[in-house]
């Protein structure tokens, strides 16, 4: 994203704070609309940090990483796929995440 498109975006968002409904759904889908075009979605524009780790986590990243190690196990390679394809929070949960950072590590051991 742009800095203007995030610019832009910043502008929609704070119109979300409005007194208003029409300008509330106006900032909101235009807001969407900027994202669409800058090929991103929301879980692109969020990002949750997690202070007990002091940085941030990109697992979908780690699990793109796993899979093209080509040294991944057909379980570790099923897990992988199925975070990707099925997945939809923006954080996983406390147990797919330790399996997916055990796998990573593995196969990149400087990170995780």
């Amino acid at each position: 994203m742009t800095p203007s498109e995030r610019t832009r975006l910043i502008k929609c968002l704070n119109l979300l704070s409005s007194d208003f409904d029409n300008e509330v759904c106006s900032a909101g889908r235009a807001a969407d609309r900027l994202i669409r075009e800058a090929s991103l979605s929301w879980d692109h524009i969020i990002i949750t940090a997690k202070p007990e780790i002091g940085h941030l986590w990109d697992w979908r990243a780690a699990a793109h990483a796993i899979l093209s190690s080509e040294h991944e196990t057909e379980w570790e390679r099923s897990f992988c796929w199925s975070l990707l394809g099925r997945w939809r929070g923006p954080v996983l949960t406390a147990r797919q995440e330790e399996t997916l950072r055990k796998i990573h590590k593995k196969y990149f051991k400087e990170a995780a």
